[in-house]
């Protein structure tokens, strides 16, 4: 049996979000881009803006011995030419899952 009533159209609550986050991308829970935040791009040397996610803003891998492209200077961890926690979603989560079975 069909239903008689009519579909609500929600294509006015596209009005409400701005146009710089309107772009729904797959997986979306696994991106973040967040072009107002006065350090945006933090890695200067960024080619592509649209792939580039902030949803790790501080790299949950910096504590660890990681893959990244890092340098060591003065005892600390300089992670600025890294952009694995951006890029590569997939990595971090696998990486994070390991450490914590160890």
């Amino acid at each position: 049996m069909k239903s008689s009533a009519t579909r609500m159209n929600w294509d006015w609550v596209l009005d409400l979000i701005p146009k710089r986050i309107r772009k729904v991308k797959k997986n979306s829970h696994k991106f973040f881009c967040n072009t107002d935040c006065k350090y945006f791009p933090c890695h200067k040397h960024v080619v592509d803006l649209d792939t580039f996610s902030c949803l790790f803003c501080f790299c949950p891998l910096y504590p660890y011995d990681c893959e990244g492209d890092f340098i060591m200077k003065d005892k600390k961890k300089d992670c600025s030419h890294c952009l694995i926690p951006h890029e590569d979603y997939n990595y971090v989560i696998t990486f994070l899952k390991n450490e914590l079975k160890k």
